[in-house]
């Protein structure tokens, strides 16, 4: 029963650090705009990229593909935020601000790299017939 009480807690918390609104004098702008673009930008391009190598050497389902790009393009977890309050250090302002402007930038940023890794997927490598999902 305690472990499923974890993500509603989760939640909450972020709810809580967040009633008030973001604090955006807590995180500098170009620390944000670095951890944002980071995590939702930079991780997706190099998973896109080593995705690509790797379907030049070993056939991949185009399934595949995808999910390893949704992986890396998703926004940081509420996880990050019960961590925060349980080390204590006054550093959930900082986190659920972070959390908050990646949030707001997912929209656009994930569906951008989920676009890329269709396509990538679409394109799909030699030896891997798309439609029927066999290695020949």
């Amino acid at each position: 029963m305690l472990g499923d009480a974890a993500i509603p807690i989760n939640t909450m918390l972020l709810g809580a650090s967040l009633a008030r609104g973001p604090a955006w004098r807590a995180v500098p702008r170009a620390t944000l705009s670095s951890i944002v673009l980071s995590k939702l930008l930079f991780m997706p391009l190099c998973t896109l990229a080593l995705v690509a190598l790797l379907g030049a050497v070993v056939p991949l389902p185009p399934m595949l593909v995808v999910v390893m790009v949704l992986e890396s393009a998703t926004p940081t977890a509420n996880n990050l935020m019960m961590m925060c309050e349980l080390a204590g250090g006054g550093a959930s302002e900082f986190i659920s601000t972070v959390i908050f402007a990646q949030y707001l930038s997912a929209p656009f940023l994930l569906t951008g790299s989920l676009t890329a890794a269709m396509a990538l997927a679409h394109s799909c490598t030699p030896g891997y017939d798309c439609f029927t999902g066999l290695v020949y």
